[in-house]
């Protein structure tokens, strides 16, 4: 063995342990099976268990509302001011479901995203079309009709009929909705469903007409209003249920009065208007406060935590006066107009009063008018979603960003946007 033997031994030990290029990537290409594999087992596992515990979510519908997100586009932005056009209808309805602008008119619904993509036109006959959302779904009713429609931003997705006339509908955030209609042998009856459809509570009033109904935000409460007639007089009444039980939580009779219309605040109590007395109501059912009610009322406007009546003075003016009240019942705003506003808009503490030509936003916090907004003269209707203000025409929609109601974000030139002067 010479001296340099060693490190000639290393040399070929070395050169045999340098595997070649095609074991090197031989080996690289089982690790990428076996790591496929996996995936797809994971995959399959993670698909098994979805459709075990949500299998009324593995949808069409919802499949194709998650594809409506993908954008080929890039850099694509809904601008301050941007118009979606429509139909020109002057019987048109409006509703925003998962941020999508639905339209219904008496002959057909449709619905756009908010870049203006039609997703969905179906038609519809309708006399007196209602339109609201209910969770991730549109429900659509004729008022006076015997059958109600549900769809979502797709398709049509249920339908039932009552056989009886629909007299209104009101539904709560998670999807669950009440219907008030009649029954064979009954005057009145009011049916409590879920998200899924399924009827949860119903109660029946064999000798009173209901005239209003409302369900709270969880659906876990339904007030009813009610009226007979006795000794040639109205008694109406108000009763409250929770959808767990067959007997009212609470229940008021007003004499001589006919009920109109009710609302749950946001902070867990209730009003109730009456042609003669607006009460308002408290948590534990106690009455807080009851504001009497004189004059020709032409509307009643309820959100969040207010109330809006509107009345017609005749006279020589012919003026029509507003009158806010918080859930407490304290006056809050009042005001006289020469007409009759176009749209009302309570949310949060602001009031948003739509006329021809401008909208009106009066703060309830600052007690002052804080912006006019110019607008079509034809702009009829209002939401707002998603921070989004949407103000709507016979023919199209102006979509802006609810906050450039702040001074301190946007120039007044932007969006039609005027201040005013103090």
């Amino acid at each position: 063995m010479s001296a340099f033997s060693i490190f000639k031994d290393k040399r070929k030990q070395n050169k045999q342990q340098t595997p070649t290029a095609q074991a090197y990537y031989t080996r690289l290409a089982n690790r990428a099976k076996i790591g496929m594999f996996s995936v797809i087992i994971a995959l399959i596992i993670f698909c098994l268990l979805a459709y075990s515990f949500f299998p009324d979510e593995l949808t069409a519908e919802n499949f194709k509302y998650l594809l409506k997100f993908i954008s080929f586009e890039q850099n694509e932005q809904v601008v301050v001011g941007s118009e979606i056009i429509f139909d020109a209808d002057p019987t048109n309805r409006f509703a925003i479901v998962r941020g999508d602008i639905a339209v219904l008119s008496k002959t057909q619904l449709t619905v756009y995203d908010t870049s203006g993509q039609l997703l969905q036109r179906t038609p519809i006959k309708n006399d007196n079309p209602v339109l609201l959302t209910a969770g991730k779904n549109m429900i659509i009713y004729d008022l006076g009709g015997k059958e109600l429609n549900v769809y979502n931003s797709f398709s049509h997705v249920y339908s039932e009929n009552f056989g009886y006339p629909v007299l209104g509908v009101s539904a709560a955030e998670n999807g669950g909705y009440a219907v008030l209609s009649g029954a064979k042998n009954y005057r009145s009856a009011v049916y409590v469903y879920d998200a899924n459809y399924r009827l949860t509570f119903s109660h029946y009033f064999p000798t009173e007409y209901s005239t209003a109904m409302q369900l709270n935000k969880s659906g876990q409460k339904v007030l009813v209003l009610s009226h007979i007639s006795e000794n040639g007089d109205y008694l109406g009444s108000a009763a409250l249920f929770s959808t767990t039980a067959e007997e009212p939580l609470a229940n008021f009779r007003y004499v001589g009065e006919l009920p109109l219309n009710c609302h749950f605040t946001d902070d867990g109590g209730y009003i109730v208007l009456t042609d003669k007395a607006l009460r308002f109501y408290g948590r534990d059912n106690s009455l807080k406060k009851e504001v009497a009610v004189s004059g020709n009322l032409l509307n009643c406007d309820f959100g969040g935590n207010h109330v809006m009546l509107t009345f017609d003075n005749s006279g020589l003016s012919e003026s029509k006066e507003m009158m806010v009240y918080d859930s407490n019942g304290n006056n809050v705003y009042r005001t006289e107009a020469g007409a009759r506003p176009d749209d009302v808009l309570l949310y949060v503490n602001r009031l948003y009063m739509l006329s021809v030509g401008n909208l009106t936003v009066y703060d309830f916090n600052e007690d002052k008018k804080v912006y006019d907004i110019q607008t079509n003269d034809d702009s009829m209707d209002m939401l707002i979603s998603d921070d989004k203000l949407l103000v709507f025409t016979y023919s199209g929609v102006t979509v802006y960003n609810a906050s450039t109601l702040d001074e301190t974000e946007i120039q007044p030139d932007d969006a039609s946007l005027t201040e005013v002067s103090e």
